[in-house]
């Protein structure tokens, strides 16, 4: 096989951008794209070696020929050279769910357009590659199109988040983000809310407390809270504070919020995790009405278990029309040490049910043959010790022994499930509305796994506040996709794979193009969110044009806040409240006074005494 230098190659002609360096053995260099200097603070221009010249015209070539000039190289070897590509699949994808919700001209007005969109390109990296570490950021978006005029590294984004995404920028955009939903028609609703808490790792975050922690260790926490909107899905809002504030408290800090910003919050929709008779005399005595996935241990679901089991079973008068569900209900204490109530509904779906004893089965057959195979006497699980029991035999080999009344109250209970709700509606209407919150499930999954956010290991608090921001944004993106896919009966995360393969090529170095063979699932789920094929072309256009400098790269500012900053004021929307130069008005005409009280009067003669003209008295004397 012959060796690139094995060729004669033609100098590429072109009007400029060619040059041949007779002083230094004859090297043609080329030209190409300028790039930014942070040193000088502009763009400047970058050669290449491309081969050796043998005269005027011809050249042996290197690889910087092959792969600069492909149609040249292909000519003289008939050899196919694949061409630089840029993936464009995911901001096509973001750019279409922000346009939808308004949400890059939020960002630029709250941030400013450099800001936003390094923002908005730290959200498409969660959203592509379900992570939020920033030191795999560079390396993972190399390829891609951007928002920014160039790819940062992690150090920057680190700056970014800690000191140029104060606490008063993100509360304006979650003011700015509500008012959007508002105009979007979410003015009144119950919301689904839930909220967690992560491992804090960082010992300079207030926020930071000791609490009931989700890792059952004794390490300081931060709670952080989502409202989402049940019927779209749409994350309305979103909260962190103290790790020891209780779930109770923080539900009242955004419903207050909300309300504040012209979102009625009707009540809310919970889950077992809020699960609490302090939390839920708390929602009581402040007037909130709840909707609550009980849980199986209480004394409310094992109570209305025991009275309305047997009888709901098959029960055609219990039968809610068009699901699989039979459901009764009635008033009781929720907890056996509290005299709080409210109406529970006791649901009974067989499907359900049916499917947990499969797998309770599925388990206890392992576990059997796990003991019959065992040397050394095997572990139960939790959930089994009170079915199953391990009986050593004097070969050294090990039996068993099943408690069958154990056995059977574990079948018998599954498919049944308690939903209490403080307010009297239907068994059907609590259903529906508690059903209501599987889209903001998979926002919550989202949020809480994909983003990585089950331990914080930032260095400061508003990083931290940063870091929620960003995957807020996240979130609603990702919001977008899944309601589009689930419309068009796609899987969401083969198909954001699948958006993260489209690309534009560039086949001369200089003009990025895109050749549209997008498969018939990705055209559904573009045309879905409002994404063209001429989108696709626009950013391949905008690629080019920030390659080639035509999209200036901004220049660094220096360090530190802008002259007189500390001293600027802002007005309620968080705008610079502007002053004109000069003293206040009316402040020169303050009148002065002295410590004994006389007012004050300057040195010399009055302002005009000297232009007095004198008496003829005192002209005569």
């Amino acid at each position: 096989m012959r060796k690139v230098t094995d060729y004669k190659a033609p100098i590429p002609k072109l009007e400029k951008g060619i040059a041949i360096n007779h002083g230094d053995k004859n090297k043609v260099l080329y030209t190409i794209f300028p790039h930014y200097d942070p040193e000088l603070g502009y763009t400047s221009s970058s050669r290449i070696v491309i081969g050796r010249a043998i005269n005027d015209e011809e050249m042996v070539p290197n690889e910087n020929y092959k792969k600069y000039f492909p149609e040249l190289w292909k000519s003289i070897s008939n050899e196919d050279v694949p061409p630089l590509t840029k993936r464009i699949g995911l901001h096509a994808l973001m750019e279409g769910a922000c346009r939808k919700n308004n949400l890059i001209d939020i960002l630029q007005k709250v941030f400013g357009i450099s800001k936003a969109c390094s923002i908005l390109d730290f959200a498409m990296y969660s959203v592509g590659y379900h992570t939020n570490a920033a030191m795999n950021y560079s390396q993972a978006m190399r390829e891609h199109s951007l928002f920014s005029s160039q790819l940062h590294d992690d150090s920057y984004y680190s700056n970014l988040f800690t000191h140029e995404m104060p606490e008063r920028m993100i509360n304006l955009f979650r003011i700015k983000w509500v008012q959007e939903c508002v105009r979007q028609g979410i003015t009144e609703a119950y919301l689904a809310i839930d909220g967690s808490n992560d491992d804090c790792e960082s010992k300079g975050i207030e926020l930071a407390e000791k609490g009931a922690a989700k890792s059952h260790t004794n390490s300081d926490i931060i709670g952080f809270m989502y409202a989402v909107h049940p019927q779209t899905g749409k994350v309305v809002t979103f909260d962190t504070y103290r790790g020891g504030l209780v779930d109770s408290k923080a539900i009242l800090k955004i419903i207050t919020f909300l309300k504040e910003n012209g979102v009625s919050v009707k009540g809310v929709i919970i889950d077992r995790g809020f699960c609490d008779g302090n939390c839920l005399s708390f929602l009581r005595s402040k007037q909130i009405p709840y909707v609550l996935m009980m849980k199986g241990n209480t004394a409310g679901h094992n109570y209305m278990l025991a009275m309305h089991g047997d009888e709901l079973r098959w029960n055609s008068d219990c039968w809610i029309p068009d699901t699989l569900v039979f459901a009764t209900s009635e008033v009781n204490r929720l907890f056996d040490r509290s005299s709080l109530s409210a109406h529970l509904h006791l649901y009974y779906d067989f499907k359900n049910g049916d499917e947990r004893c499969e797998a309770l089965l599925n388990k206890i057959s392992k576990l059997i043959k796990k003991i019959e195979n065992a040397t050394e006497e095997p572990s139960v699980p939790k959930e089994l010790k009170e079915i199953i029991t391990v009986i050593p035999n004097e070969n050294g080999s090990f039996g068993y022994k099943i408690q069958n009344s154990s056995f059977q109250s574990k079948l018998n209970s599954k498919g049944y499930f308690t939903i209490a709700a403080s307010e009297n509606i239907s068994s059907k209407a609590v259903l529906e509305m508690y059903r209501s919150r599987d889209a903001a499930e998979t926002e919550y999954m989202f949020i809480k796994t994909q983003l990585g956010y089950d331990t914080v290991r930032v260095q400061s608090e508003s990083c931290m506040r940063s870091r929620f921001l960003v995957g807020t944004v996240a979130a609603i993106v990702r919001e977008e996709v899944e309601n589009a896919c689930k419309e068009l009966n796609l899987k969401t995360n083969t198909m954001i794979h699948e958006m993260r393969q489209l690309s534009a090529a560039s086949y001369n170095t200089k003009t990025y193009t895109v050749v549209h063979t997008e498969k018939g699932d990705v055209k559904d789920l573009m045309s879905k969110i409002g994404i063209q094929a001429s989108d696709l072309d626009n950013i391949a256009i905008s690629e080019t044009q920030r390659l080639s400098g035509e999209i200036p790269v901004l220049r660094k500012k220096k360090p530190g806040p802008k002259k007189g900053s500390h001293r600027q004021k802002y007005d309620e929307s968080g705008k610079p409240v502007k002053v004109k130069p000069g003293p206040k008005p009316g402040s020169h005409h303050k009148v002065k006074y002295n410590k004994d009280g006389s007012i004050r009067k300057k040195p010399g003669p009055k302002p005009g005494s000297h232009h007095k003209q004198k008496s003829d008295d005192s002209s005569g004397s």
